[in-house]
C-alpha cells in the first residue's frame, strides 16, 4: 500500500512537471511568434460558432484586409460554441481576451459583460464607414448601412443605451425538408401552402409512420428548433396585445417590458390571446419528437440528415452545412403562421409576422481593454463594408447584413419577410433569467399527452409573477451598479468638455468630447430612471410579485 501511495505521488509530480513544461513551451512559442511579427500589429478575433462556413469566410476577408494593410496580422480563432461563454469570462477575467469578440443577447450577465469589458461603438457608428466610399451608401452613417439599423438585442443594449457590435448576417429561420421522404410519404413535391396545410401534412406523416411502424417524425426535435416552429403562431395571435403593451410606440418590447406590464395587470395567463397562443404551441408540439425540450441542435441535425425526420427548423445559415451532410435533396420554406382568415384564430390577427426584428447574427464587438482599438475598429469597418460583407456572404452562404450587398444563390430563398407586424413576443415574454428556466421546467405540462393548456397556464399564473419579479429586482440592482460605474466616466468627460476650448484646437474635436459627455449623461439618466421605475412597480404590486 505504501509503495502504491509513493507511486501515485510520483505520478502526480510527473504530471505537474509535464504541465509546467507544456506551459513553458507554449509561452516560448508565443514569445517566438511575437518576435517574428514584432513589426506587425496582431489583431486576434475570438468567436463561438458550430458552423465552419463562418470561419472560412472570416479568414478570407481577413486575408484581403491584410493585403491592404501589410503591417497588420489578423488571427481568427473559432471556439466551440458549447464553451464559448466560459471562454469569454475566463479571458476577460485574466485580461487576455482577443481584440474582437462575438457577443450575443442570450449570454447570461450580458449587460455587466458589455459595461465592464466591451467598447461602446456608437460614436463610430454615427459616422460613415470609410470603406464604403464610392458606393451608394458611401455617405450613410455606418449604423444605417445595416438592414434594420442594428436595432437588435445583440448589437444594441437598451440598458446601457449604446451599440456594442456589428452584425455580419441576417439570421432568418426556415423549415428545411427532405424532398425524397416527403414525396414518398405524401406524394407532395413542394412545401405546404399555409399554416393549416402544414398541420395537415404533419398529421399525414405521423399517420404514415404509425401505419408502417416507421420511426419517422414530422419534425426533428430539439428545444430551439421546436421554439422556432411555434413562435410565429404564438406571436400572430398576440399582435393586438403587442400593440396595447407598446406604450412608447417603438415597435420593440423586451423581456422587462413584458414583466412590468404583467405586474401592472395589463396581461396574464388568462388573457384570451395568450391562451390561444399556447393552444397553438400544444398542437405544434405534438408533431415534434417526444422529449424535444431535452435535446439540442446536434441531436436534431443528426436525426434530420439521417432521414428519420421529414422537417427541421433551423437558421437559414445552416443550409450549406445541411446540404453537405445529407444524401437527399433539401428544400426550404418560411415558417407559416395562422392568418387573418383562419377560422379559429383569425379574429385576433392583424397581418403577417415581420422578420425584421430577427435581423441579427454573427455580431462582433471590440474588447474595451485592447491595445489596438483603432486597428480593431478599422477591421470591423472593412469586414462590414459593402465589399467585405458581400464576400463574407458569398463564401459562407449566409444572408448579408449590409444594404445592397449581393445575396448568394443558395440563400436567395431565405430572404427575410420585412413587411408585417412585430413578431418578438414569446421568447421575450419568457425572460432570460430564472423565469426562462421556470418556463422550460414547466413546458412538459403543455406538450405532454397528460398535459393541457389549462394545466400549464394555471401553473404559469402561479409562478410567473414571483419568478419574473426576482429577475426584475436583480436587473434593477445590476442597472444601478452599472450606473455607479459610469459616474467616473461621466465626470471625466464633463471635465474634458469644460476645458476642451483651451486644450483642443479644433471645434470638431470640441464637439466630439461634448457629444460623448451628453450621450453618457443621457444614457445614465435613462438607466437610472428605468431602475427606479422597476423598484417602484415591485413595491406597488406585491400581490403579483410574491408567492
Amino acid at each position: 500500500m505504501r509503495q502504491l501511495f509513493k507511486s501515485k505521488r510520483h505520478l502526480f509530480w510527473v504530471v505537474i512537471a509535464l504541465l509546467f513544461l507544456l506551459s513553458a513551451g507554449r509561452a516560448l512559442w508565443l514569445e517566438t511568434r511575437s518576435s517574428l511579427v514584432s513589426n506587425k500589429t496582431v489583431i486576434r478575433i475570438g468567436f463561438g460558432d458550430s458552423r465552419p462556413m463562418g470561419e472560412t469566410a472570416l479568414r478570407a476577408v481577413a486575408e484581403d484586409y491584410m493585403r491592404l494593410h501589410p503591417d497588420i496580422t489578423i488571427e481568427v480563432n473559432r471556439v466551440p460554441h458549447t464553451i464559448y461563454l466560459q471562454y469569454l469570462r475566463t479571458q476577460f477575467t485574466g485580461q487576455t481576451a482577443p481584440d474582437i469578440l462575438q457577443i450575443s443577447s442570450w449570454f447570461r450577465g450580458v449587460t455587466e459583460m458589455r459595461d465592464r469589458y466591451m467598447l461602446p461603438l456608437t460614436r463610430w457608428l454615427d459616422e460613415p464607414n470609410p470603406y464604403n466610399a464610392g458606393t451608394d451608401i458611401g455617405a450613410t452613417p455606418w449604423r444605417k448601412t445595416f438592414l434594420g439599423g442594428l436595432n437588435n438585442q445583440a448589437s444594441y443594449s437598451s440598458d446601457l443605451r449604446d451599440y456594442f457590435g456589428v452584425s455580419m448576417m441576417i439570421a432568418t429561420v426556415r423549415i428545411f425538408y427532405n424532398q425524397d421522404l416527403l414525396k414518398e410519404i405524401t406524394g407532395r413535391t413542394g412545401p405546404p401552402s399555409s399554416f393549416r396545410d402544414l398541420l395537415a401534412m404533419s398529421r399525414e406523416i405521423q399517420t404514415y409512420a404509425q401505419a408502417h411502424d416507421h420511426r419517422i417524425v414530422p419534425f426533428a426535435g430539439c428545444q430551439l428548433s421546436a421554439i422556432f416552429v411555434m413562435s410565429p403562431s404564438f406571436c400572430a395571435v398576440n399582435q393586438e396585445l403587442y400593440q396595447q403593451l407598446d406604450r412608447r410606440r417603438t415597435l420593440s418590447l423586451d423581456q422587462w417590458d413584458y414583466a412590468k406590464t404583467y405586474l401592472q395587470n395589463d396581461w396574464d395567463f388568462s388573457t384570451p390571446s395568450i391562451r390561444a397562443g399556447y393552444e397553438l404551441v400544444r398542437e405544434l408540439g405534438t408533431y415534434q419528437k417526444p422529449g424535444f425540450m431535452q435535446l439540442d441542435g446536434g441531436d436534431a441535425n443528426f436525426e434530420f440528415t439521417q432521414g428519420r425526420a421529414v422537417m427541421f427548423a433551423a437558421m437559414a445559415g445552416d443550409a450549406v452545412a445541411l446540404e453537405s451532410q445529407a444524401s437527399f435533396g433539401i428544400g426550404a420554406f418560411p415558417i407559416p403562421a395562422p392568418t387573418a382568415d383562419d377560422p379559429a384564430y383569425g379574429s385576433s390577427i392583424l397581418g403577417p409576422v415581420s422578420e425584421l426584428a430577427h435581423l441579427t447574427g454573427f455580431v462582433l464587438g471590440v474588447n474595451k481593454l485592447t491595445a489596438h482599438r483603432k486597428e480593431a475598429i478599422d477591421f470591423l469597418q472593412y469586414l462590414s463594408s459593402h465589399r467585405g460583407n458581400e464576400k463574407f456572404a458569398e463564401l459562407s452562404g449566409w444572408l448579408p447584413a449590409v444594404e445592397g450587398a449581393k445575396i448568394p444563390a443558395i440563400a436567395e430563398s431565405h430572404r427575410p419577410v420585412l413587411l408585417g407586424y412585430p413578431g418578438r413576443f414569446w421568447g421575450e415574454m419568457n425572460g432570460g433569467g430564472d423565469a426562462k428556466t421556470m418556463f422550460k421546467r414547466n413546458m412538459h405540462l403543455l406538450v405532454s399527452h397528460e398535459g393541457s393548456t389549462e394545466i400549464f397556464c394555471n401553473e404559469m399564473q402561479r409562478s410567473y409573477g414571483p419568478t419574473m419579479s426576482r429577475d426584475l429586482a436583480r436587473h434593477a440592482r445590476e442597472t444601478m451598479r452599472n450606473v455607479s460605474r459610469q459616474e467616473s466616466a461621466i465626470l471625466g468627460s464633463w471635465q474634458v468638455s469644460r476645458r476642451s476650448a483651451d486644450t483642443l484646437p479644433s471645434m470638431a474635436q470640441n464637439r466630439s468630447w461634448t457629444d460623448d459627455h451628453d450621450q453618457l449623461l443621457g444614457a445614465q439618466n435613462r438607466s437610472e430612471a428605468e431602475a427606479l421605475q422597476t423598484r417602484y412597480l415591485l413595491w406597488k404590486h406585491p400581490a403579483k410579485s410574491t408567492d
